[in-house]
Order: C-alpha cells, then structure tokens, then sequence
C-alpha cells in the first residue's frame, strides 16, 4: 500500500479501532453504525473486512440483547404465575 493511502486512513484508524475494541451490550449502539466516510477511503480488500467484522460485532450484540430480553420475558412469566397462585 502507498505511503499516501496510509496518511489518508490515519484520520479514521483510531475511530475504526475503538469502536472494535469490545462488542456492545446494546445492538444499536454507535459503534455498529456503518462509518461510511471511512469506507470511502478504504480498498476493496479493507472494506469487505470491515463489514464482515461489523456484521459480526451486530449480530454478537444482537444475540446479546435477544438473550436478555428472553430472561426478562421468563422472569416476567414465572412472576405473574407466582402472582396467581
């Protein structure tokens, strides 16, 4: 890669790696929001990578947030079943 493409990508490097730091608990958090100023300076090989690992990252956090909602759905359950009792 030129040395110019690498001083272009330098502004977007550091966003790119915090938001890939960790996995979000929340599914619509900001970092899984597609940074499309940044794939506008990537190659093809850049891109396609970093829409693979943000599809990962989503679908982690959406299965996340899908698990909690389901332990909240089976606590509300067992709750109202106590109630009726």
């Amino acid at each position: 890669m030129s040395l110019f493409y690498q001083l272009k990508m330098l502004k977007y490097r550091p966003r790119l790696w915090w938001n890939s730091l960790w996995i979000r608990k929340d599914e619509f958090h900001s970092s899984l929001v597609m940074d499309s100023e940044a794939m506008l300076e990537m190659n093809r090989e850049e891109c396609d990578e970093y829409r693979a690992g943000l599809c990962r990252r989503r679908k982690i956090a959406h299965d996340r947030e899908m698990e909690k909602e389901e332990k909240t759905m089976i606590d509300m359950i067992n709750t109202f079943g106590e109630e009726n009792d």
